[in-house]
């Protein structure tokens, strides 16, 4: 069923009048992530608090209108994508209050449309910070779309996934009723992360087919005084490979992440050389005191001094936290040594630095160099079966590498979550600027390519040869965040576990309402 007039009439009885919008360019913007266009949605609902948020899923309801929940917008799987005409985008972007800080419980209570940004800002004066604060598109990334996907990137290699930052939830089911889960919801403290049987998880990575998450509680912990940092090169992925596996070992690790020859290079069209980064020079200062001093500290650390960073077929880069100064030596060298040991040479750290100093930024992967579209897709494996999940990734590109025309470049990213390595693959191929990219790159990226030609063939071969891409590695036994409508979910499980999953969402969404289809979920009333 879709929203007819009456359906918006009714909803717009419901609200606050300035709350619903029928605005085209808003609805065909809402049907669109960085993967693509999904079904036109009918109106835009844009809640300010937990109750209208309630209000508007329960109105939704009585009509038999889809929702289709919507953080930043930053889904690169259709993770908000509607099926079919008609549905209802939820925005939650003015669920924008950080209700509390509670520095001696250490945890903050933060609702869903703050984002990481904001919420890392609001933490930085009382010493403290989320575990994970925040995946590289954390300037427009909400708090509640990353829970609702899970994600990973900063503080993931000591601290882990978003969801493992998360010790209660406030989430509005399909029918409009608002729950508080976890001790929170017990009445007790909501600093405590468990009491009785954890009914927190289900909601972490559900992409909003179980509930509409609308806060959060978080954990918080002192924020570190200064990282260090540190930056390898490797001649080979099972070099490089090997050294991510042995790191995993050593503690106070924050990121660990790694780019292959062809990042490098894109890299290097960017403007962007390991000794040379006029542009984030006062980035630089701000973590090394100034330009001349810092960059002096980095070459005097290097073996590799006048690298050139589109020649280095493998890099890796460490955030190094340690909690306490005397550990800060002992960590380093441990980091040092490990990577010397699986072949990889010093080079200078400015990669590390650069993305420190200022984590949250417009994305600029958005728009390749010369204009082209971005589209990741990954890998979640154990660390010493993340090789295997790589060789799986290259024959497939090997195999496209024969194509005439090849459909797209293809650069790799790795990055480390506790003892498991995130395998990403990112495609880039010359098309039209999408209205997504239009949207949310910067200015001054989107202008020289506005009339760029679009190229259908060759959008469609870079898509065949992203799920090429994704049977692969699922093939090779590998998980994922942020599963939406990109990645198989229902009819992998087993039986059982299918079961258990689809009477959760049948008692928490019997009408089917709440982002139908994603994780290939339905409800009864859509079956």
């Amino acid at each position: 069923m879709s929203a007819d007039a009456a359906d918006l009439r009714t909803l717009a009885a419901a609200l606050p009048a300035d709350r619903i919008s029928e605005d085209a360019a808003l609805c065909a913007l809402h049907g669109e992530d960085i993967s693509g266009s999904g079904a036109a949605v009918a109106a835009v609902i844009r809640p300010h608090t937990a109750e209208e948020t309630a209000q508007a899923i329960a109105a939704a309801c009585a009509a038999g209108c889809p929702v289709y929940p919507r953080g930043g917008g930053m889904s690169y799987s259709r993770g908000y994508l509607a099926d079919a005409e008609g549905g209802l985008s939820l925005d939650l972007r003015d669920l924008d209050r950080i209700r509390e800080i509670d520095a001696d419980g250490r945890c903050v209570t933060v609702e869903a449309g703050v984002t990481w940004a904001e919420l890392d800002a609001a933490l930085a004066a009382t010493g403290h910070r989320a575990p994970f604060f925040g995946p590289l598109s954390g300037l427009a990334a909400t708090i509640g779309g990353t829970l609702s996907q899970n994600g990973a990137f900063f503080g993931a290699a000591g601290h882990g996934y978003a969801a493992d930052s998360v010790l209660g939830l406030e989430v509005v089911d399909g029918r409009g009723q608002l729950h508080r889960i976890g001790s929170w919801g017990a009445g007790r403290d909501a600093a405590l992360p468990r009491f009785g049987p954890d009914l927190v998880g289900p909601f972490l990575g559900d992409c909003g087919a179980l509930g509409v998450k609308t806060t959060a509680v978080l954990r918080l912990v002192p924020r570190p005084e200064q990282p260090l940092y540190a930056s390898f090169a490797f001649d080979s992925d099972a070099d490089v490979m090997a050294a991510m596996t042995a790191l995993r070992d050593i503690p106070h690790l924050a990121e660990l992440w790694g780019f292959d020859i062809a990042a490098h290079r894109l890299l290097a069209r960017n403007g962007f050389s390991v000794l040379e980064a006029a542009g984030m020079a006062a980035d630089l200062a701000g973590g090394a005191g100034s330009i001349l001093s810092g960059m002096r500290a980095l070459a005097k650390a290097a073996t590799l001094r006048r690298a050139v960073l589109s020649d280095l077929p493998w890099s890796l880069h460490a955030v190094i936290e340690p909690p306490l100064p005397a550990l800060a030596a002992p960590v380093f060298e441990a980091v040092v040594a490990a990577c010397l040991a699986a072949g990889g040479r010093v080079m200078p750290d400015t990669i590390p630095r650069v993305t420190r100093a200022r984590p949250f930024r417009t994305i600029k992967a958005l728009i390749g160099p010369d204009g082209e579209r971005w589209l990741p897709c990954h890998g979640v494996f154990p660390a010493g079966r993340a090789q295997h999940g790589l060789a799986a990734v290259r024959d497939v590109l090997a195999r496209a590498a024969q194509s005439d025309p090849q459909p797209a470049d293809c650069t790799l990213l790795l990055a480390a979550v506790g003892g498991e390595i995130i395998v990403e693959p990112q495609l880039y191929w010359a098309d039209a600027l999408s209205g997504f990219q239009r949207a949310h790159a910067a200015p001054s990226q989107v202008a020289p390519h506005r009339d760029a030609p679009p190229d259908p063939q060759r959008r469609m071969a870079a898509l065949a040869l992203r799920q090429e891409l994704i049977e692969a590695m699922a093939g090779a036994g590998c998980a994922h965040l942020q599963i939406g409508r990109s990645y198989r979910y229902r009819d992998t499980l087993a039986p059982g576990m299918r079961g258990m999953v689809e009477a959760l969402k049948a008692q928490l969404d019997p009408d089917g309402i709440l982002n139908p289809g994603v994780l290939g979920l339905v409800g009864p009333a859509a079956k």
